[in-house]
């Protein structure tokens, strides 16, 4: 009876994320996607057609629907369902709508790994997605690991009881993928 893992990948930098994605999708119960992810998996075809081609690896792969979009970080925002998403338009938060299925996602894992924000939490507008992932994992109960620069200065802003925050996100993701880290190893 192994203890069920869920990644929650947010972030931008797509490209920086497929060697993980095919990594975690062989190792892991389930992955999460959200964040700037979204929009490149929304508006470029070989990333839909990437995770499209990972689906039937181990993981059960979700991806976050809703959210705040606009033009850029300077124009007024708008709610719009991913299926909605106008071309000009990217999403800089997850949606309430989104929020509420991956807390109900969270129960079905014994450990959460996250890596990546999702939304721009330098923005007043789009960090609220974000801090209510936080405040839903310190109820959660759950094993929480934070992996990733960004996201672990923003969560550590907070109180909170998590197992491991790492400032590492590459790293900590090689560790969860491989089960081992190159210079931890000689130990």
């Amino acid at each position: 009876n192994h203890e069920k893992i869920l990644a929650i990948i947010g972030g931008g930098k797509m490209d920086d994320k497929l060697a993980l994605l095919e990594q975690l999708s062989k190792k892991i119960d389930g992955i999460y996607i959200s964040g700037g992810n979204i929009n490149s998996i929304l508006k470029n075809k070989k990333y839909r057609t990437y995770i499209d081609s990972i689906q039937n690896n181990k993981a059960t792969i979700y991806e976050m629907h809703d959210g705040l979009a606009s033009e850029d970080l300077n124009n007024k925002c708008t709610y719009y369902h991913s299926t909605e998403l106008p071309k000009d338009k990217h999403f800089f938060d997850i949606g309430m709508q989104s929020i509420i299925e991956l807390n109900a996602i969270i129960q079905h894992y014994d450990i959460i790994f996250w890596n990546g924000t999702l939304g721009v939490v330098e923005h007043d507008l789009y960090k609220y997605g974000t801090q209510t992932l936080i405040e839903l994992l310190k109820k959660s109960g759950k094993k929480i690991v934070i992996g990733g620069g960004d996201t672990a200065c923003f969560v550590n802003k907070f109180d909170h009881n998590f197992y491991y925050v790492s400032t590492g996100g590459g790293a900590s993701i090689d560790y969860i993928s491989n089960g081992s880290l190159v210079g931890y190893d000689y130990f």
